[in-house]
């Protein structure tokens, strides 16, 4: 029973991972295409930090 929770762990983390790759040059060029648009700054911070990038989202933020 616990292995099958965390097979299903698993493959929702790597689901998620993905997600996020999707994500992101949608999310860059939303920021290009809007640049003040704050909530365009934090899907991308968002995105960023959910690809454990977090240095680079900080960089948005100090950038905005």
């Amino acid at each position: 029973m616990i292995r099958g929770r965390l097979e299903a762990a698993d493959r929702a983390a790597r689901r998620g991972a993905a997600d996020w790759a999707t994500a992101l040059p949608k999310a860059q060029a939303h920021v290009l295409a809007e640049p003040l648009d704050e909530r365009a700054h934090a899907d991308l911070m968002r995105v960023l930090a959910g690809l454990g990038r977090d240095n680079e989202a900080l960089d948005v933020f100090a950038t905005f």
